[in-house]
């Protein structure tokens, strides 16, 4: 062990704490904060906590090993600005809602999240501090004290001012070198861990994983001989021990020793042991906590999530925690099981229980593709479903990031939803703004036949929801004993054991088994939104070469107008052109995308002299953005006349290409949205359908709402 010199920069903890404490009490007409930093046992945390003794109104929170999430409602709670039943929205706006001036000390931000393989020390950073900096009153007064790694860094995005700690540090190199390899495989391990924690059984395994079987009797051994370094902690729920350095950044030194190719191969080998493991309480237990950290760690994270075996064990929280590590940097797949996950995010999706989370995780994969609702059924065959507070008996609409094509996407806009009684069986009716109705069995989702004038189902009750969780119908506040939902589930009625709901998604049903004790009333929210993007969708398939049948599931049959081949001019000469009105058809449109079309099934294909049409041979098709819209009978190119002022003429390279990209916008812009909105999508897509004309101010223009008169 060495010591560096120190820092002319560095002072010591006894001036720190001086210098700290004056700068709070500087008089409070400007918020300011103060990053600590230093060398590793430089005392930073103990000064903040002597920092909280002496200041009693100060807000103390140890961040090691807590999600950011966590972080978050916590420091939300200690403000006294919403309780966890009544957030609106977010932290931003909890952050908003701060009345007094407090002063909030952050220790050990550096090692924040459950998992090693995390990116929470910089969420904490980024989204928890620079919100409060960002949102808060500006008459507050707002003191915040921060302990980070790297003072530098934060001071260049935040400003603000810092203290770094003189401290006697230490090189951990030298233990590296002095270990034998026994030693320095069952270190290598433990720093390798997902968990700062290690049931020794588990210890083991994760040794074999790394190339070398050390037993549990020389794991002890090693335990009680390197006590300086290691800690046994006792599991008062479980008859065994667990392991621990005493400092984590005594594993952060172990775990760069090792190289990143054989530390990625290493994860996956104990993701791999995990599977296969004697499923003891111990192993339960990490798996629990630490499975998807290694599989984040190990490149697998997608085939951890489709392994229901395992995913019935793994705890949200290091499961968010990892899809956040997984997939930073890049963007999530649209078509792969990550994508429930991050709209499950963006959603607000933060259950109280496992039982809970594993009810939502079953009932988001049913509203999906049919991969995803096969993972659904071998998820509920793996936890049983008695064992849950509730499961998703059936379900009918679109989940986000499902939809094709084929069809205009209308989400359910259900002002009544009741259960009512019939000769067969109790049936749901759902009936929209409209007074559209649609009625299923409420056993399992079958369509039935609207009864007329049927009772109510005997004892059901009618529920809406509110900030506060669920209230009878109509009503400003009460309570109904319905499960807890996300915000964008809506209308609920209950009747003994089964509820039916309405989302933005669509109608589903519900079997509840048990009021799980300890889960909180009110509605799930999260109070940080999720770092990750999500990746642009799969160009669709269904677009190209697409038949009638696409453009007519948008428009209907009678806006398509086929043209017989002798009702076409000889000097339409590009067969392209020639084909797609004899088979397809050209849309006769009116107030959309400022386009108004001609009916060609009475106007016929006009010619018209231009000089952009080859050889002047034209024919009109009416008007785009004003400009006059022509079809170039020799290259079949749609092309704009110029006459208001686009200097790029062309609006698609041939008359099918033109007709599916106003077709694919029409369905993004007519269809109904949630969390999704497709408009990356769209724009992907026709970029690839059309690169030319995309690229060109027509339909660079059409995403402008601001000057666009039927978007605006």
């Amino acid at each position: 062990m060495s010591t560096s010199a120190p820092d002319p920069a560095e002072v010591s903890p006894e001036l720190a704490l001086n210098r700290a404490l004056r700068w709070i009490d500087r008089p409070r007409d400007s918020s300011a904060w103060l990053w600590f930093g230093g060398k590793e046992r430089a005392g930073k945390t103990e000064l903040l906590r002597e920092i909280s003794r002496q200041q009693p109104d100060a807000f103390f929170l140890d961040c090691a090993g807590t999600p950011s999430e966590e972080i978050a409602r916590k420091l939300a709670d200690s403000f006294g600005v919403a309780a966890l039943d009544t957030y609106g929205r977010n932290f931003s706006n909890a952050v908003t809602s701060i009345s007094t001036g407090p002063v909030v000390l952050l220790a050990n931000t550096q090692w924040a999240g459950s998992l090693r393989t995390t990116r929470e020390p910089e969420r904490v950073v980024q989204q928890v501090v620079h919100t409060l900096i960002r949102n808060h009153r500006r008459s507050l007064g707002m003191r915040l004290l921060i302990e980070v790694d790297h003072t530098a860094d934060v001071m260049a995005s935040m400003g603000g001012r810092e203290l770094t700690l003189g401290a006697p540090g230490g090189d951990y190199a030298q233990m590296n070198r002095s270990a034998d390899p026994v030693e320095a495989t069952a270190f290598r391990a433990l720093a390798l861990a997902e968990s700062r924690t290690v049931p020794l059984s588990v210890w083991s395994v994760l040794c074999s994983a790394l190339g070398h079987d050390i037993s549990v009797q020389q794991l002890e051994r090693l335990t009680s001989s390197r006590s300086a370094d290691l800690l046994t902690q006792t599991n008062s729920e479980f008859a065994w021990a667990g392991v621990a350095f005493r400092r984590e950044s005594t594993a952060q030194v172990w775990r760069e020793t090792v190289p990143h190719e054989e530390a990625e191969l290493f994860h996956a080998r104990v993701l791999s042991a995990l599977r296969s493991a004697e499923p003891t309480s111990a192993v339960h237990w990490y798996v629990h906590r630490a499975a998807a950290g290694h599989a984040a760690a190990g490149g697998v994270f997608e085939s951890l999530l489709q392994d229901a075996t395992i995913m019935a064990k793994v705890g949200h929280h290091t499961l968010f925690e990892a899809f956040e590590a997984a997939y930073h940097g890049g963007t999530v797949p649209q078509s792969s099981p990550a994508a429930n996950l991050y709209y499950l995010a963006e959603r607000g999706v933060w259950p109280h229980t496992h039982g809970e989370w594993l009810a939502l995780l079953h009932h988001s994969l049913l509203n999906r593709g049919p991969a995803d609702r096969a993972l659904a059924d071998r998820l509920l065959g793996a936890v049983g479903a008695s064992t849950l507070p509730w499961h998703t008996l059936w379900t009918h609409g679109t989940g986000p990031g499902t939809a094709t094509t084929e069809n205009l996407i209308k989400r359910p806009n259900v002002r009544k939803l009741h259960i009512v009684r019939s000769a067969s069986a109790p049936l749901v009716t759902a009936t929209d703004g409209q007074g559209n109705s649609s009625v299923w069995r409420l056993d399992n989702g079958e369509p039935a036949v609207d009864p007329d004038d049927a009772p109510m189902a005997p004892e059901s009750v009618e529920a809406d929801q509110g900030l506060q969780g669920w209230r009878p119908a109509g009503a400003a506040e009460g309570h109904v004993d319905v499960p807890r939902m996300p915000r964008y589930v809506r209308r609920a009625v209950r009747t003994g054991d089964r509820a039916v709901m309405s989302s933005s998604d669509g109608v589903f049903a519900i079997a509840v088994h048990s009021s799980e004790s300890g889960v909180p009333s009110g509605v799930l929210k999260r109070m940080l939104r999720t770092t990750t993007r999500l990746g642009t969708a799969d160009f669709p398939s269904e677009a190209l070469r697409a038949p009638a049948e696409w453009f007519e599931n948008v428009w209907g049959a009678t806006r398509l107008k086929r043209l017989a081949q002798g009702a076409l001019p000889s000097r339409l000469s590009d067969l392209g052109a020639r084909q797609f009105l004899t088979e397809i058809g050209f849309p006769h449109i009116s107030g959309f995308l400022e386009l108004e079309t001609l009916d060609l099934s009475v106007t016929h294909l006009t010619a018209v002299s231009h000089p952009l049409v080859e050889d002047g041979t034209g024919f009109l098709l009416g008007t785009w953005q004003g400009a006059h819209l022509l079809i170039d009978g020799n290259s079949g190119k749609v092309l704009q006349d110029g006459s208001t002022g686009i200097s790029n003429p062309l609006a698609g390279s041939s008359l099918r290409q033109f007709v599916t990209m106003v077709r694919l916008y029409y369905w993004w812009f007519a269809s109904d949205w949630s969390v999704e909105d497709a408009e990356a999508d769209l724009r992907s897509w026709l970029a690839r359908l059309d690169p030319e004309a995309y690229a060109a101010q027509c339909w660079q223009r059409v995403f402008e709402d601001y000057n666009f008169t039927d978007r605006a």
